[in-house]
């Protein structure tokens, strides 16, 4: 075997080793992906959750409506909280994941249910028995929304 040999065996090897490496990196960056999905759709999930409290504390308490102001000022900064997570969620899920064109499509569509839901929280602010019943299908829907996309994330994993 003349030194060129020994050359390309050696060449070969270390694309070898390139190649494996980028596999084990590519592999640990999946999986980091989608455990930053899994806490960001917690997040939202706990968000939504504080959104609902936040309706009913008005009827949980007799004194509940002297408090609109603050449950309102507390209900836009959790919405603020949740569009930033909604959108961190979107930004993530364009990156290079191993989830299914179409569930991709479908978890997209669930978001814009999910804002879509928000914009109408954002027009209530519960003083009567009617509006409380109507956030709460809106906070059901939003809910639902989000184990849908859990399932999803977790089928795809």
């Amino acid at each position: 075997m003349e030194l060129k040999d020994y050359i390309t065996i050696v060449i070969s090897l270390l694309a070898l080793a390139l190649s494996l490496f980028n596999f084990v990196i590519s592999r640990r960056k999946s999986t980091n992906l989608f455990t930053k999905l899994s806490v960001l759709i917690n997040g939202i999930e706990s968000d939504i959750n504080s959104i609902h409290f936040i309706f009913k504390s008005i009827h949980l308490f007799p004194w509940g409506h002297h408090y609109k102001e603050s449950n309102e000022l507390s209900f836009q900064s959790r919405k603020i909280l949740l569009q930033q997570k909604i959108d961190s969620f979107n930004e993530l899920l364009v990156q290079d994941l191993k989830i299914k064109r179409k569930d991709k499509e479908n978890i997209f569509s669930i978001l814009m249910g999910i804002e879509g839901d928000l914009f109408e929280l954002v027009h209530y602010l519960v003083e009567e028995e009617d509006d409380l019943e109507a956030c709460q299908n809106f906070i059901n829907s939003m809910l639902m929304g989000v184990r849908t996309i859990k399932d999803i994330i977790s089928k795809a994993e």
